[in-house]
């Protein structure tokens, strides 16, 4: 689940970011932005069922960067 949820976060970023580097950094933020939503709403979704703690832990791995 932790790790789908960074691969999609990696594979998001790298195309919302395929032809547009060297760029401002408010287009590297916007990506991070969409790709942290791509990642979580994944992460959410694969989650359903398991306890509240194990997520949040997960959850709070994910967030750190990298």
């Amino acid at each position: 689940m932790k790790a789908a949820a960074i691969e999609a976060y990696d594979k998001t970023m790298e195309l919302e970011l395929d032809g547009k580097i060297p760029c401002d950094s408010d287009v590297i933020g916007q990506a991070h932005l969409n790709s942290l939503d791509v990642a979580l709403k994944l992460f959410k979704k694969e989650t359903v069922g398991i306890s509240v703690a194990n997520a949040q832990h997960c959850l709070n791995e994910m967030k750190v960067i990298r």
